[in-house]
């Protein structure tokens, strides 16, 4: 189903400071690295449309498809074309999060980003399988210290009963 395999990348370009004005910024491109599902690595672009005078204003953040990928964006670059220093680059990003990013600062290193993301009914399953394989491996370890305890007692005994 498309609804579970199929991720997006949603991305709110600010282009004010961190101490207040943040404005959307128009115009900003997007450039990201994924690996789809049968191990190809793909390299996409996306922009947003510069802001109209006349015409009715787009949407204020980008919204890019990512398509069926089992991992992380690996990379993604953000260029603004109203800055001298325009892109930075993080790595890595989750699929279906929301991301704000602000340019503050004098170098595109102080820029930040804000992850949102919003966990899906899969979450649950997630955990499930992980506190499954905890008490799975708990239950190894304790099985294996058990086991230990035995033959330290026995080769105990055994010493004991040579000294004597």
């Amino acid at each position: 189903s498309n609804q579970y395999d199929a991720f997006i990348l949603k991305v709110l370009p600010l282009g004010g400071t961190k101490e207040g004005g943040n404005a959307v910024a128009w115009g900003v491109s997007l450039h990201w690295y994924t690996t789809d599902i049968n191990g190809n690595y793909l390299s996409s672009v996306g922009c947003q449309n510069p802001r109209p005078s006349n015409l009715k204003h787009p949407l204020p953040y980008l919204l890019a498809g990512l398509g069926r990928t089992n991992n992380y964006v690996e990379t993604l670059t953000v260029g603004y074309n109203s800055i001298p220093l325009n892109t930075r680059q993080w790595s890595p990003i989750i699929p279906n999060s929301q991301l704000i990013v602000t340019p503050v600062g004098k170098t595109p290193e102080d820029w930040l980003i804000n992850i949102y993301i919003k966990p899906t009914d899969k979450i649950y399953v997630v955990l499930l399988i992980t506190v499954g394989i905890l008490v799975l491996l708990g239950m190894v370890i304790f099985v294996y210290h058990r086991k230990e305890k035995e033959e330290d007692n026995h080769a105990r005994e055994q010493f004991f009963h040579m000294i004597r």
